[in-house]
């Protein structure tokens, strides 16, 4: 007990002792909601009555989601502090995001942060995923942001590192940034995300995870971080409440640490497995992709999120053209006869000759467009993050009509019928419009009631009347095309966002959550599964769907990787890696050739020998 008393004793010492760096820190406030905001202010009154705080930082998820307002809202709170304060973007600004991720920079000027303090160098940035449902991910153009950013930091230099996720096997490319992060002095990564105090290993590197400001079994509260001469001190302080002793301390280093711990290098066995599958090519396009491509026999057309995009010949992956957008492009592009179709998180729609790249029309909407279009008849039908949804005269671009019944932004491809558009939104509805007017028909809600369970990402499919659809609350739901009335629904296999259904309209197909691919009647009244086979791609969450193409399924995996399987039977055909990202929709042209875009920016052809 003495030693515990005077091993405090030198602690509170320390933190008190003259040459100190203090900050508060604060993490995953989640202020969409109303509890949110509350704890928030709290937190802040509390920091704005200390005066032994130097600066704040913040470690991600400010918001619930990037709906309007939201992000500017935290802000407003956040500005309400005495100090400055350094603020990235979680998990949740950019994936339910209505502006491609664009909002924050907007509102706050900034997305990732290198700031010299006393002698301490902190540098922030953020893991997305933009968009897309998945593992955390650091964006092409962030990757390089940071490589520059250490390299030019001097090699005795102490550096904090501030991330909201971990960098661990959470993150595709955790092993790219720990590379970078060993090459200098990194003391520490601080990091929120999982909302409690804890601490890790990355590869070497400590991990500090800290607490949210949300009030659950206390008051709420925050961390402050004290750095002296040679120690990391971490206190909780509840919110309006006690500093409580220092859960976490640790000893700073003068020099980059020499024994850092093996990475793992990926796994790539599989394509051993698998000979007769092969990239005909590569192509590197050094931007972050979160789109499939479009391909024609000659052509393959990606959107980037630098906002290109880019036109490749099928034959060897050389670039043709480069068409620039003025934000960035997130959805898959669609081919109309000489027209490539894309939409843009400047707020237009382009149609672009497919050949020579350059505009023919332009459609503006009011905000953002984060979705894809589908085309049928020569029209193309497409929703916004203004909560419109538009048919556009793909040869003249010209709005037909424009339904604004919508309550939240779009970020899904519709599924055109021959009577009806439909598609979800992030306001917990599925809507079925007349496909030749506009006309809402009918719109249905799941019955959990939080706009997380919303019908949102899906592109839903169709059969012979009865429309199909996967959702966040992890029930396959079948409807009436024409009333939006319940057939059926089933919660047994765990989907999520990921379905797509058989050349003959016959078989649904969904990737669940737990390592499986599932085969549905799409011609039963009732919930029949005609097959189950667990595919070895683990736990994903992402929502590119299954496609059928010329009697072969195949389907992405956020690991990174391309399987095939016999659509009748779900047997395993074989399965190809490409990269340690998230792959997008897929584009099988044959059965042995199809074009596959990967997060991480790559563009390859793949052919089955």
């Amino acid at each position: 007990m003495k030693r515990i008393l005077l091993l405090l004793i030198l602690i509170t010492t320390c933190i008190f002792a003259g040459d100190t760096l203090r900050f508060a820190w604060m993490s995953d406030t989640h202020t969409s909601g109303e509890s949110g905001q509350r704890d928030l202010a709290r937190a802040v009154r509390d920091i704005n009555s200390r005066a032994d705080l130097d600066f704040v930082i913040i470690s991600g998820d400010l918001t619930d989601y990037d709906f309007p307002g939201h992000i500017a809202r935290a802000k407003e709170l956040l500005d309400s502090l005495n100090l400055n304060y350094l603020a990235i973007p979680g998990n949740h600004e950019y994936k339910w995001t209505y502006s491609g991720g664009e909002e924050y920079l907007r509102v706050f000027g900034y997305d990732r942060f290198n700031k010299k303090i006393d002698d301490v160098r902190f540098i922030g940035f953020h893991q997305g995923p933009l968009l897309r449902m998945g593992d955390g991910f650091v964006a092409p153009k962030d990757v390089q942001w940071l490589r520059e950013q250490i390299k030019a930091a001097p090699e005795d230099e102490k550096i904090i590192v501030i991330t909201h996720y971990p960098i661990d096997k959470s993150v595709r490319n955790y092993r790219d940034i720990l590379k970078i992060l060993r090459t200098r002095n990194v003391q520490a990564i601080l990091h929120g995300h999982h909302h409690h105090n804890a601490v890790a290993n990355y590869g070497g590197i400590p991990g500090i995870l800290g607490r949210s400001t949300l009030a659950r079994n206390d008051a709420g509260g925050y961390n402050i971080v004290t750095l002296t001469e040679d120690s990391l001190i971490v206190q909780e302080k509840v919110t309006g409440g006690e500093l409580k002793a220092p859960w976490h301390s640790m000893a700073l280093r003068d020099e980059r640490k020499s024994d850092y711990e093996p990475i793992e290098p990926a796994d790539y066995s599989v394509n051993e497995k698998y000979p007769q599958v092969e990239p005909l090519w590569m192509t590197e396009l050094h931007s972050l992709i979160a789109g499939g491509p479009a391909v024609t026999y000659s052509r393959v057309i990606v959107g980037l999120n630098n906002g290109d995009v880019v036109a490749l010949k099928r034959r060897n992956g050389k670039e043709l053209w480069r068409f620039h957008t003025n934000g960035p492009v997130l959805g898959t592009p669609v081919i109309e006869g000489s027209v490539v179709i894309v939409a843009s998180a400047d707020s237009c729609v382009y149609g672009i000759h497919l050949r020579k790249g350059k505009s023919l029309w332009k459609v503006k909407g009011d905000m953002p467009f984060v979705s894809s279009a589908a085309v049928r008849d020569g029209n193309a039908y497409i929703g916004g993050s203004d909560g419109k949804i538009r048919c556009i005269n793909i040869s003249e671009g010209t709005v037909n009509w424009t339904c604004d019944r919508v309550e939240q932004y779009i970020e899904a491809t519709p599924a055109v019928t021959r009577e009806h558009v439909i598609v979800g939104a992030w306001d917990r509805h599925l809507y079925a419009l007349d496909r030749f007017t506009g006309r809402l028909d009918w719109k249905w809600a799941g019955p959990m009631a939080g706009v997380l369970y919303s019908p949102a990402v899906c592109q839903p499919v169709v059969s012979n009347g009865v429309v199909f659809i996967v959702a966040p609350d992890r029930v396959m739901t079948a409807l009436d095309e024409k009333t939006g009335e319940v057939i059926w629904r089933t919660a047994e296999h765990m989907v999520r966002e990921s379905i797509g259904i058989s050349e003959d309209k016959t078989r649904v197909y969904a990737r669940t959550m737990q390592d499986s691919v599932v085969c549905m009647d799409a011609t039963a009244r009732e919930p029949v599964t005609l097959w189950k086979t667990f595919g070895g791609f683990g736990y994903d969450i992402g929502m590119a769907p299954p496609v059928e193409k010329d009697g072969v399924l195949f389907y992405p995996t956020q690991r990174g990787e391309v399987h095939a399987m016999d659509p009748l039977t779900g047997k395993i055909l074989w399965k190809h890696r490409l990269s340690t990202a998230l792959v997008n929709p897929v584009f099988p042209r044959t059965d042995d050739d199809l074009v596959v875009t990967t997060m991480d920016g790559k563009v390859a052809r793949v052919i089955v020998k």
